[in-house]
């Protein structure tokens, strides 16, 4: 019997007591580095099989954050269970892994929506191809300065990976025009691009790109010696183009038409820097070309509108 004053002790509760696949690992494990959870597991059997756990069930899988040197042995452990990652970053593997390692990762992870092998040297063209056919589900890939990348495997990730979002192709110097044609014409959702190192990207991969292409926002052609500033100018008349061009003023440039079109840039406010970049395009294209007086009073005018409606 409890005797007054006496204070009863509170019964205490230890953390493996709450639910694991409910509460520990999608709630509470999830926001602590991987390194720490690797410490964890050591200290106790119930602390190893939790982490374990957590291991066979995460989405997301960064090399770098367990540390600078991720073994190879360590890896292989890690990831050996699991079927359900999202996003995949391997930049710190790159010393060692190859398609012993890499593949059987990929063949059992058919939700991969994010993959990063930048400079994996080590890896060969079988690891694109093991990603185009296991992971159609990918968006953003980075493979820059990984040179084994070929044209036979960038088509099979352009035909089996067409929700293909954002590509690093980077110093991947056996790439040509025609590979980065059939890219552009598969993967028409693509919004970010790197060509950059490449002399062997010309003009026609540019336009092709400009063409079938119209959600793209940045392509990095630095380093790309062969492409001239025509195909430049023709890459920003076409992106700029396609969601509101002259169609948006009419064509014979009239004040009825002029008015009409006044009223629609209203509606369309946000898109008016990147309509006065069309225009001063267009004005140094009929400047150029030795365009009539009229088209480039048309450019002059409309330049001056759209700048006194930003002010």
């Amino acid at each position: 019997m409890e005797t007054p004053g006496e204070t009863r002790p509170c019964p205490r509760g230890h953390l493996l007591d709450l639910p694991w696949e409910d509460i520990l690992v999608p709630h509470i494990l999830c926001h602590l580095p991987l390194r720490q959870l690797l410490s964890l597991q050591r200290v106790s059997k119930s602390f190893q099989t939790l982490i374990q756990l957590y291991l066979a069930n995460m989405r997301c899988f960064d090399s770098s954050q367990v540390g600078p040197h991720l073994p190879k042995a360590a890896f292989c452990n890690l990831l050996k269970d699991n079927e359900v990652l999202q996003q995949l970053a391997l930049q710190n593997c790159s010393d060692w892994l190859t398609d012993k390692e890499l593949l059987p990762v990929i063949g059992q992870n058919h939700h991969l929506q994010e993959i990063q092998l930048s400079s994996c040297l080590q890896l060969s063209r079988h690891a694109l191809v093991a990603i185009s056919l296991s992971c159609p589900q990918v968006r953003c890939l980075s493979l820059a300065h990984c040179e084994w990348v070929d044209s036979l495997s960038l088509r099979s990730l352009a035909d089996h990976c067409k929700g293909l979002e954002s590509l690093d192709l980077t110093a991947c110097r056996q790439l040509k025009d025609e590979a980065i044609c059939y890219l552009a014409q598969k993967c028409s959702r693509l919004k970010s691009l790197s060509l950059a190192v490449n002399a062997n990207v010309g003009d026609t991969a540019v336009e092709e790109i400009a063409k079938c292409c119209p959600e793209l926002e940045h392509l990095d052609l630095t380093g790309c010696l062969r492409v001239k500033n025509e195909s430049i100018r023709y890459q920003v008349c076409l992106t700029v183009h396609a969601g509101w061009g002259p169609s948006m003023w009419g064509q014979s440039g009239g004040a009825e038409e002029r008015g009409r079109g006044d009223q629609r840039e209203r509606r369309e406010a946000g898109s008016l820097p990147c309509l006065l970049l069309w225009c001063w395009v267009q004005w140094e294209l009929c400047a150029a070309g030795g365009g009539c007086c009229q088209a480039l009073e048309e450019c002059r005018y409309k330049m001056q509108w759209i700048w006194a409606w930003l002010q």
